[in-house]
């Protein structure tokens, strides 16, 4: 399915914010800021509003012009075809709201990330799709090598932000979630290798090294065991482990596999040794990310 975006340029910042996430759906979007070519304004953009299947009018602070010419000639050649506005100002002109009087409006209620998501489902909802929940994942690389990505990152780049906010959504730097630990680990024998305390630090990019203070923004936990664990929470007698591959061909996967699921089940054995009853079920998925979200499978 093809949509026509109409819109004024002042309403871009927030209209980039559906654009990717409609494109994540699956919709085919005619935008003039990502889509658009020189020339095409003549004529009222007939051949881009001809092949399209609906037209979504985002109606800002201002009205006229060429937004309401393609409105006009949407409604009058439209036929069958969905036309949805959009509210995404408290204050719309009268001839905007009067432009779409017999339409159903959907009102944006703010003009962030989660207001445009909102935006999106009812959308896709009222264009009789399904709405599938993309996890946040950009849909193309934001940068061409790692290096470049680390280097914005850690300089708080706001080109990066922004391409990461209308790519996945995000609307601040992303921050890492420490959850409490408070189960001894009931491998003490040294047969797992020796247990971490969390003190053992990866530096991801190995060009810079660590601040004068000992920290560094771009530095994560060693992958090891721990002296304290999370899982499997106490008074929960069941404990599903997912595992999930997704990525192409990856050598060795079948014996990483292999130790996760060996792994949790010496976990388990060693834990209701010491009193510490729980189910254990080790789930695989195939398809990589289709089966985890149920899409195509």
């Amino acid at each position: 399915m093809k949509l026509f975006f109409s819109y004024k340029f002042a309403d871009e910042r927030f209209v980039d914010l559906v654009y990717e996430m409609l494109l994540k759906q699956g919709l085919e979007v005619f935008y003039w800021s990502k889509t658009g070519a020189a020339g095409q304004l003549d004529g009222l953009l007939a051949k881009d509003i001809h092949s399209s299947d609906a037209m979504i009018a985002f109606l800002g602070t201002k009205w006229g012009g060429v937004q309401q010419d393609e409105v006009n000639y949407f409604k009058q050649t439209r036929g069958e075809r969905p036309l949805i506005p959009v509210s995404i100002s408290g204050n719309v002109p009268h001839d905007a709201r009067l432009a779409v009087a017999s339409y159903p409006l959907i009102a944006a209620a703010g003009n962030g990330n989660e207001c445009a998501r909102q935006i999106s489902m009812e959308i896709v909802r009222q264009l009789g799709q399904h709405w599938t929940e993309d996890g946040g994942l950009p849909r193309t690389y934001i940068v061409d090598y790692e290096k470049v990505f680390l280097d914005q990152y850690r300089a708080k780049d706001p080109a990066l932000l922004n391409r990461l906010r209308c790519e996945c959504g995000w609307t601040e730097w992303p921050k890492v979630e420490k959850k409490e630990a408070a189960l001894h680990n009931p491998i003490t024998d040294n047969s797992i290798g020796g247990l971490s305390d969390d003190s053992e630090m990866i530096l991801l990019d190995a060009r810079k090294k660590t601040e004068s203070n000992g920290v560094d923004e771009l530095m994560l936990p060693e992958a090891r065991p721990r002296k304290m664990l999370r899982y499997p929470q106490k008074g929960k007698p069941d404990f599903r482990v997912g595992v999930l591959v997704s990525g192409g061909i990856a050598p060795g996967i079948n014996a990483v596999i292999d130790g996760i699921v060996s792994r949790h089940f010496l976990y388990s054995d060693r834990q209701k040794t010491a009193g510490l009853r729980h189910r254990l079920e080790v789930w695989g998925y195939r398809e990589g990310f289709k089966a985890l979200l149920g899409v195509g499978v």
